[in-house]
């Protein structure tokens, strides 16, 4: 599995893996994994988290910003 994208959902421990970027929560639904979207997945809400273990890959755009507190962001 070599350069793929693991992605863990939780609470409920299930795993999927994605060849590379994509909306993860389409890539979720996709797995028929149920998840709730409030703002249907345009990233306004800020009730879905992702937490980025490789920190390196991306930092927090504009809008994460205003939605996640500072120790959300370091976290």
């Amino acid at each position: 599995m070599k350069n793929k994208i693991k992605i863990d959902v939780e609470p409920i421990g299930k795993r999927i893996f994605l060849d590379g970027p994509e909306n993860t929560l389409d890539a979720i639904r996709e797995t028929n994994i149920g998840i709730k979207s409030v703002c249907a997945g345009k990233g306004k809400c800020g009730k879905c988290r992702i937490i980025l273990l490789d920190k390196s890959r991306n930092a927090p755009n504009e809008r994460e910003q205003k939605i996640l507190t500072g120790d959300e962001i370091q976290h």
